[in-house]
């Protein structure tokens, strides 16, 4: 009896994060969608228009963590497995990030083979690289951001603040944040749902940084790659 209601209570659990995740989806996208119609107009000053764009950042960004939530929620359920373009999710991923690059003027890359293929479930694999490549654009201020794929390793570089030797432990604890050039510390969840992910996955997470130089993480997957393929830039 006991085992049936830990077996309830964890079902009713995940039931009630899809639930909301779901629900939260619906308002989200017409926050954005309103937002995106009034950026395109001409009829906002430069003040509002910087207040538009900052209400759909965080609309779009709530709309990542609903995601994040809702692939977390179904945990138990068997990942999606298949043939995955490392290119074409990698690119996906930079498509959304370039505004916040553009509007802090940092350099943005993406170095990556055409043919790099992953046996994986894409959701996955997109939640990682764009929580890692979010990461990185809120700790870096000036410099350049860098995502490659090269042998079976995800990397994402950045030229950003950097993160204390004594923090490192706890990268990738939930809600643990770190502080941000802007002032902005964040929720805490990014590399918390990457590390969740990876631990899921069998894929290994690694972390390097050194304070006012940047920092280099790694994401490398148990699988390697069919053949050795040279690194080419397809987006920049």
């Amino acid at each position: 009896n006991y085992l049936e209601k830990i077996v309830t209570l964890i079902e009713r659990e995940r039931e009630f994060v899809a639930n909301v995740s779901h629900e939260l989806r619906t308002p989200l996208t017409s926050i954005q969608t309103g937002c995106e119609l009034l950026l395109q107009g001409q009829t906002l000053v430069a003040g509002d228009y910087r207040r538009v764009e900052s209400l759909w950042r965080a609309a779009e960004r709530m709309s990542l963590i609903v995601r994040s939530l809702l692939y977390l929620a179904r945990g138990e359920d068997s990942p999606m497995i298949e043939q995955v373009s490392v290119q074409e999710c990698l690119l996906e991923v930079s498509d959304a990030a370039r505004p916040m690059f553009l509007r802090k003027g940092i350099e943005f890359e993406v170095v990556v083979d055409p043919l790099a293929m992953l046996q994986t479930d894409r959701m996955a694999l997109f939640l990682v690289a764009d929580n890692l490549v979010r990461n990185a654009a809120c700790y870096t201020e000036h410099g350049w951001v860098r995502v490659s794929y090269c042998e079976a390793c995800l990397a994402v570089e950045d030229t950003g603040s950097g993160i204390d030797t004594t923090a490192l432990p706890r990268i990738g604890e939930r809600f643990y944040r770190g502080t941000r050039p802007s002032g902005d510390a964040g929720i805490g969840l990014g590399l918390a749902i990457v590390k969740r992910i990876c631990e899921r996955f069998g894929w290994q997470f690694e972390i390097e940084s050194t304070k006012e130089v940047g920092t280099r993480v790694c994401v490398r997957f148990p699988s390697p790659p069919s053949q050795d393929f040279h690194t080419t830039r397809t987006a920049s």
